[in-house]
């Protein structure tokens, strides 16, 4: 008998577990297995009102209340409480039972259309609160809900609804940096790609969006291109100016080089801003027009900074007051480290209190800048390589580019200038994307015209090239590996 019959397999396993479920599902009344069939379109633990929002069939919320409670009764779905919130999940197991019997009744689609309505609702709602003194709890929020975004935004790209990813993925510029959501960067990609894309409103937020997530994930020349056509796009029909294209093209002149043109599109925009009321981007594009002219070592930075530091104490968001700080950090960087060194010090408190992890790490490097010039290189260390460790596990192209650069000032100042050649290479091929403070911008370059007159052109040209190739998880490697033969 044993021989003849089929081994208890995974599927045999899978078989036997969907008869289990079907035999508990038929033994539900019709209107608890439609409301078991609706919770299916749910990805995570979600709270009352969520399931109120997708999965009221129209007779109110007590009914549904009552049908939710008999389904957690007989096991059908768990519950979890939270911050004192009763959330409500399935299973993977009966999610898929459910899914699967909702598409055979062909009811999924509109559960999912309702599913992706909310979540555009939730979002809208959120907006306001990221880019004000309740950033913390938008956050918060945001980041339970961020399974259900996903499962909106694929649905909506999938079914080609174009109104609704739309709306679901413009404006979230900020996130995809700031906050290093990369799956952002896909789904701008996506929505682009959808047909009409460009007659919908919020087009031209969405193109901001995208460029703002290009300019984070090291994509330039497409994001530059982006970023032109949402200021056009903003131009042509007149909306007001959001905050992802008020950032988007300067971000990317910036990266030209071209630092007058950044700092009056900057400016221009800080006005426009301010004229529509989006207070969020008229600091912002004054603390990065503060940034930028203190890149180039301009005095007027102080001033532009001071003006965008007393908007963004009125306003009371943490963000905008993090890269105040952050940008206050590069404005004294070079002429007086010590007070850089607290700066950098607030923006990273500033950042952890909201989760923007982009400035953990240009905070951290600009906390190690301020620290190499200012007390002795040892105390770099642990910061340097937390930097570069949080760069390991991912981020964006220019905070990875300063975190080398920091390490070629760090080696240099231990002694152990050689071993930095390298990474000198790799930032003379990949030419960091933030280009630093003038202080930091020179270092690695007058320390390799030392070297070669040392070393002779030959052996610096040796040690370079074998930097100049290395992919981006290669050198931060080797940047670890040389702050631990230090330590």
């Amino acid at each position: 008998y044993l021989q003849q019959s089929e081994p208890f397999s995974g599927a045999a396993r899978h078989r036997s577990l969907e008869s289990t479920i079907d035999w508990s599902y038929r033994l539900l009344t019709d209107d608890q297995q439609g409301l078991l069939r609706r919770l299916a379109v749910f990805s995570s633990a979600v709270g009352i009102d969520d399931v109120a929002a997708v999965c009221d069939d129209g007779r109110g919320r007590g009914p549904l209340l009552q049908r939710l409670a008999e389904l957690v009764e007989r096991s059908m779905v768990a519950t979890a409480r939270r911050d004192g919130v009763t959330r409500y999940r399935l299973l993977d197991t009966i999610r898929a039972f459910a899914a699967g019997r909702s598409a055979s009744l062909g009811e999924f689609d509109d559960v999912r259309w309702r599913h992706a309505v909310h979540y555009v609702n939730a979002l809208d709602d959120l907006r306001s609160g990221l880019r004000g003194p309740g950033e913390a709890d938008a956050v918060a929020r945001l980041d339970d809900i961020w399974p259900e975004v996903r499962v909106a935004v694929a649905w909506s790209i999938g079914a080609r609804r174009t109104d609704l990813a739309v709306r679901l993925v413009a404006g979230l510029g900020f996130e995809a940096v700031f906050r290093e959501r990369g799956e952002i960067v896909g789904w701008a990609d996506d929505v682009l790609g959808l047909p009409g894309v460009i007659e919908q409103p919020g087009a031209d937020e969405l193109l901001g969006t995208a460029a703002l997530a290009d300019w984070g994930y090291g994509r330039f020349d497409r994001g530059l291109v982006r970023a032109e056509q949402a200021v056009a796009l903003h131009r042509q029909r007149a909306t007001p100016l959001s905050p992802d294209v008020a950032a988007a093209l300067p971000l990317h002149l910036s990266l030209r080089g071209d630092l007058d043109a950044t700092v009056r599109m900057l400016q221009a925009h800080a006005v426009e801003a301010a004229a529509h009321g989006v207070m969020f981007a008229h600091v912002h594009t004054l603390t990065c027009a503060a940034m930028t002219l203190g890149f180039a070592g301009s005095p007027e930075a102080d001033q532009v900074l001071a003006d965008a530091e007393d908007v963004a104490a009125r306003l009371g968001c943490p963000l905008l007051q993090a890269i105040a700080a952050f940008t206050r950090a590069i404005v004294v960087l070079d002429r007086r480290a010590e007070e850089a060194v607290a700066h950098a010090r607030r923006c990273l408190a500033l950042a952890h209190s909201v989760r923007a992890t982009w400035f953990l790490s240009a905070g951290t490097n600009y906390l190690v800048a301020a620290l190499a010039r200012s007390a002795e290189p040892e105390s770099t260390l642990a910061h340097l390589r937390a930097g570069l460790e949080r760069q390991q596990r991912g981020g964006t192209v220019q905070s990875a580019a300063n975190s080398i650069r920091n390490t070629v000032v760090v080696l240099d100042r231990l002694g152990r200038a050689e071993r930095a050649i390298p990474l000198i290479g790799w930032l003379d091929v990949n030419r960091p994307s933030i280009p630093g403070s003038p202080g930091m911008r020179s270092h690695p370059g007058e320390l390799a015209r030392r070297l070669r007159n040392e070393l002779g052109q030959v052996r610096f040209e040796e040690l370079r090239s074998a930097g100049a190739d290395l992919m981006l998880p290669e050198v931060i490697g080797l940047a670890l590996q040389e702050i631990s033969d230090v330590e």
